[in-house]
């Protein structure tokens, strides 16, 4: 979201789908592009992680059945499925480990790249072994300090963070027409939810849906079950209500709220200034778009620096959740009587 949420639309502004008919660049490509962005970042991709989240956490907390995701799969295929729970945690474990370093990587290439533009010179390996080792160290720090220290702290940080930086954004951003091409977008999001979500390009033979809508699916359903077990495993003495409101409503409204402030704020800057946010995607690569829209607004000498921290602080926390479902995956006889207060369910 940190990153995606100034570069993504500027995809779908300039390149839009060939079988919508949309001109590149029109008042049609950015509505297209806005409402887009609410369909990839909102409520679909935390819908996908909080429905097995509960899942998960009414199996382990309520039916006191194994810290395993086959215990997700029980209640519908019986106790039979007990004797392939190890393959099937073996096989998420890889997934998840392999899931952990294409973040990692990830993760080091956009800090890296912002690291650049005060170091000069290009992202070397030496560079990013020295990006990597950081994270490294402090995610198994923070994440071996137990979530009501270390994690919990640090995603407090991380958000207080986010929200100070979307309000200074807001405030001295584009604000009127964020607002208003966001309030036009969602209702088209709205509108159009069930045709956009189900979009798969057969007809026109247009291959835009498997490059965004149909690889974001795939990519939100592959960190679902690292998602299900580090949110189910926090959830212990909430009901199911606030489990949603928290898990699934709140973090929506807060990408859109984001995504109406860093996405028109980005078109924005595209349409109406000389700043060819495009040009720098096309150029130099998705996380330099930040960075030089930021370089655009006021006080941006001592914005960039917060904005590198934010993003280091945001990989650490997202790989504490993950680095905790793992550990606690790999623990044998982990089961909801041996968790703190474990009389405590979901209700």
């Amino acid at each position: 979201v940190l990153f995606w949420t100034t570069a993504e639309p500027l995809y779908h502004f300039m390149s839009p789908p060939a079988s919508s008919g949309l001109d590149a660049g029109s008042s049609d490509a950015m509505i297209f592009s806005m409402s887009t962005m609410f369909l990839h970042w909102s409520f679909t991709p935390y819908a996908i992680y909080a429905v097995p989240a509960l899942i998960f956490a009414l199996a382990f907390y309520n039916l006191r059945l194994r810290f395993s995701i086959s215990s997700m799969l029980e209640p519908l295929f019986g106790p039979r499925i007990k004797r392939f729970s190890g393959l099937i945690d073996a096989v998420s474990l890889y997934a998840l480990v392999a899931g952990m370093a294409s973040s990692l990587g990830t993760g080091a290439l956009t800090l890296t790249g912002g690291m650049n533009q005060y170091l000069g010179g290009e992202t070397t390996p030496l560079r990013l072994g020295i990006v990597v080792a950081i994270i490294v160290t402090t995610f198994v720090l923070s994440a071996a300090s137990g979530l009501q220290k270390g994690i919990a702290r640090l995603s407090a940080l991380n958000a207080a963070l986010l929200l100070a930086l979307g309000l200074f954004a807001f405030v001295v951003g584009p604000t009127i027409f964020s607002l208003a091409l966001g309030v036009e977008s969602f209702g088209v999001f709205v509108d159009n939810f069930f045709s956009k979500s189900l979009f798969t390009g057969t007809a026109g033979e247009d291959e835009w849906p498997q490059w965004w809508s149909i690889f974001y699916w795939a990519v939100w359903f592959a960190w679902a079950p690292v998602a299900a077990l580090f949110l189910g495993k926090i959830s212990r003495g909430y009901t199911v209500r606030q489990f949603l409101r928290v898990n699934l409503l709140y973090p929506a409204l807060f990408a859109s709220v984001w995504i109406v402030i860093f996405s028109g704020t980005a078109l924005h800057f595209q349409t109406h200034t000389e700043v060819d946010l495009y040009a720098v995607l096309s150029d130099q690569g998705v996380e330099n778009v930040l960075y030089t829209l930021f370089g655009q607004l006021p006080l941006s000498t001592l914005l960039i620096p917060v904005l590198l921290f934010i993003a280091f602080i945001s990989y650490v926390t997202a790989a504490d959740s993950q680095t905790d479902a793992i550990g606690n995956l790999c623990t044998r006889g982990l089961t909801a009587e041996s968790d703190l207060n474990a009389g405590v369910v979901m209700k």
